[in-house]
């Protein structure tokens, strides 16, 4: 009963109409589309593609292939850079797992000031679990003049902005946090977790 439960609601996430949204945005859920279905080579040619042409959710979407090995093989080293360039641009789940994977040193030596400026990020973005691991690293694992330059980073930091996903950040984060949360259930629905 589980299970279907799970798989209805990938039905309506996968349903809902996208006629009135960007075509980008539409690409993407179609793309979306294609890891539900377990066709992870189109997915992966459709995601590269608009990846390439700049668009961060699909540079997102990337990024979790690539971290989470769906599709290819896992590399935390290209998951980092494809979401550098979605969080640059100002995409909240690219920012929150960039951070995780400055926290954990996934790909990359472990670095509590970038993990913390990405925290911090997100957190001024109205992310409030960003907002508590960004705390939780300060008085854990950083002294005083690391915090203050985490803190200089967040605070110069300026998003390059080609596809506005600055936008209503609040919701938009939410959005990201239950994609990725989405994608690993899925994930674990298809492999029968």
């Amino acid at each position: 009963m589980y299970k279907i439960k799970k798989c209805l609601r990938v039905v309506v996430f996968c349903s809902m109409p996208i006629w009135f949204i960007d075509s980008s945005i539409a690409d993407v859920d179609s793309s979306v589309k294609s890891i539900v279905l377990g066709d992870y080579a189109t997915a992966l040619a459709e995601f590269s593609n608009l990846a390439e042409e700049g668009v961060p959710r699909a540079q997102y979407w990337l990024g979790l292939m690539h971290e989470f090995g769906e599709g290819v093989p896992q590399d935390y080293s290209k998951a980092k850079e494809w979401y550098e360039r979605a969080a640059e641009q100002g995409q909240v789940g690219a920012q929150l797992q960039l951070a995780e994977i400055y926290l954990f040193g996934r790909g990359t030596e472990r670095d509590y000031v970038s993990a913390y400026k990405w925290y911090d990020i997100a957190a001024r973005r109205g992310v409030r679990f960003a907002a508590w691991k960004r705390n939780r690293i300060a008085t854990r694992g950083m002294n005083r003049a690391e915090i203050n330059r985490a803190k200089r980073l967040a605070r110069n930091w300026r998003p390059d902005l080609p596809y506005a996903e600055y936008e209503d950040a609040y919701a938009h984060a939410r959005e990201l946090v239950n994609e990725r949360s989405s994608f690993q259930s899925l994930i674990n629905f298809f492999r029968g977790d």
